[in-house]
């Protein structure tokens, strides 16, 4: 068990609310992507497992991100940079997610994440936006 806590710790700088939020928001994301989905009727099994396998991947990211942290003792400051800017990502993909099932959302909540994250982030997280069509 000690030698478990301590891979998670340096792979992911232990788990706490960061990696609890990313967790949360890529399962909503996902979710929403497989209800938007079946409302249009374009489920695709080898998507919906694509887009599994893209939000598996993000956390690669979030272990880079990490390893860097420790080489550098910057106190988790790039990890969780980089788990905020994952978040934001996966809530724009589950915002375009229900634009797409004819969901209405507050317009006051598609702002402020297209705002945070444009702020957050230069580029694109693989995927995050609206690459979760299913």
């Amino acid at each position: 068990m000690e030698m478990f806590n301590t891979i998670k710790m340096f792979l992911f700088g232990g788990i706490d609310v960061f990696i609890y939020a990313l967790f949360v928001a890529m399962a909503l994301s996902y979710l929403s992507a497989l209800a938007s989905a079946f409302i249009t009727k374009q489920f695709s099994a080898t998507k919906g497992l694509l887009v599994l396998l893209k939000k598996i991947l993000i956390f690669l990211i979030v272990i880079a991100g990490a390893v860097i942290d420790n080489m550098f003792n910057l106190n988790f400051v790039l990890r969780n940079a980089v788990i905020i800017i994952c978040v934001l990502n996966e809530f724009g993909g589950m915002i375009s997610n229900l634009d797409d099932a004819g969901v209405s959302v507050p317009g006051i909540l598609k702002n402020f994440i297209e705002t945070a994250k444009t702020s957050a982030e230069g580029t694109d997280i693989p995927g995050g936006g609206n690459n979760n069509t299913v």
